[in-house]
């Protein structure tokens, strides 16, 4: 029973990983690392402004950053 609990939880930490390792890639392709590093900290609405972000992304992304701990 405890090798099942520890093995869960291991499955658990690597989907955690995995989530976050996908958003930081997702942030990359729209390029919100270039228009943070290029305008400095920015909210939400400055960033959908000046990265590759699109309407069809938006419910998307909320889920994936707020799943990652982002």
């Amino acid at each position: 029973m405890l090798a099942n609990k520890a093995s869960l939880s291991r499955v658990m930490e690597l989907a955690h990983a995995f989530s976050g390792s996908k958003a930081s890639f997702a942030a990359v392709e729209l390029r919100v690392f270039a228009a943070l590093a290029k305008a400095g900290p920015q909210d939400g609405e400055a960033l959908r402004a000046v990265s590759a972000f699109t309407p069809r992304l938006r419910a998307t992304s909320s889920t994936l950053w707020s799943h990652s701990g982002f």
